[in-house]
């Protein structure tokens, strides 16, 4: 059967747009295998994480009391990288003297943050010394418990542990000040990065994710990962960060550029992270859950699926 001169310009032009909407279906898949999908962007999610800052931008925020008077502003923030818990906020009131608050004693209300105490509550409140010497000191559960004790609040490493577990040293407490730039290793002891910022929901209490900062021997096209907290050991000399995550993974993980942070409150962004490195977040509740942690508290880390879970 001849064709017409029309109906063969039409067949043709259908053939070419079949083929360019293949390719660029492909090009999409192969895309989103490493980046973050559109979708969990622009839907919104059931379930919506607190206020999740970056700690780089946390820190010099102004503070103010229940009598709206500027209290101070926040110089540090110290965190357990083990069970993904904020310790407590460090907070200049007047020169050099800084005191610790816990962190729910903080509300967010747009960017300023407010705390549950005015300034003569706080005069008494206990002080944090910068002092290297006492670094150990000042991140230990007596010291943590002191603060909380003084806001009248409980700890959560204290509520349902025996007294010997309450009174182990966390597992990995780190000053956000000085994560920044920190290495981080593999089990092999060769760098694969270093630590760009945490996210950090203050009034909840959380560390949500340290971001990875790739080294360029990765070849991972500048992009930077947010790693679960509890992916990261401190290193037996204390001065680097160790992963088992090996390049493969982070090549196969949801990047994000450099300049387009995505929002980290969305729960099924965060729930994305979690499952791609095995690890489950505080935010998802499990009674399968099983204590990984050498304190062996439930309440005092974040959780690894059941490997009923994860076989399934």
């Amino acid at each position: 059967m001849k064709l017409k001169p029309g109906l063969v310009i039409v067949c043709a032009i259908a053939a070419t747009s079949l083929s360019l909407t293949a390719a660029d279906k492909s090009r999409s898949e192969k895309s989103s295998s490493n980046s973050w999908s559109s979708s969990s962007s622009s839907q919104s999610s059931d379930h919506t994480l607190g206020t999740v800052e970056r700690a780089e931008k946390l820190i010099g925020r102004e503070v103010r009391g229940t009598d709206n008077q500027r209290i101070g502003k926040i110089d540090d923030v110290v965190v357990d990288l083990e069970s993904g818990r904020v310790l407590y906020a460090v907070v200049s009131t007047s020169g050099s003297h800084q005191v610790a608050i816990p962190p729910s004693s903080f509300t967010a209300q747009g960017h300023q943050l407010r705390v549950d105490a005015d300034k003569d509550q706080l005069k008494d409140a206990p002080e944090y010394s910068k002092d290297e010497d006492k670094a150990s000191d000042m991140q230990s559960p007596s010291f943590v418990s002191s603060v909380y004790k003084h806001f009248g609040q409980s700890s959560w490493f204290e509520n349902g542990s025996s007294s010997s577990d309450s009174a182990k040293p966390f597992g990995n407490p780190q000053r956000v000040s000085k994560l920044k730039g920190m290495d981080v290793t593999n089990v092999s002891n060769n760098k694969i990065g270093d630590v760009e910022d945490a996210l950090i929901d203050l009034p909840a209490g959380r560390v949500l994710f340290v971001v990875l900062n790739p080294d360029r021997s990765l070849n991972l096209k500048d992009k930077l990962y947010a790693l679960p907290p509890n992916a990261l050991t401190l290193s037996s000399d204390k001065k680097n960060l160790v992963t088992g995550i090996d390049r493969d993974t982070l090549a196969s993980a949801p990047g994000f550029d450099q300049n387009k942070w995505p929002d980290f409150s969305d729960s099924s962004m965060a729930t994305q992270i979690y499952q791609h490195y095995g690890k489950q977040a505080y935010f998802e509740s499990d009674s399968s859950l099983k204590a990984t942690s050498r304190t062996n508290s439930h309440s005092r880390i974040y959780h690894e699926p059941s490997r009923e879970s994860t076989n399934q």
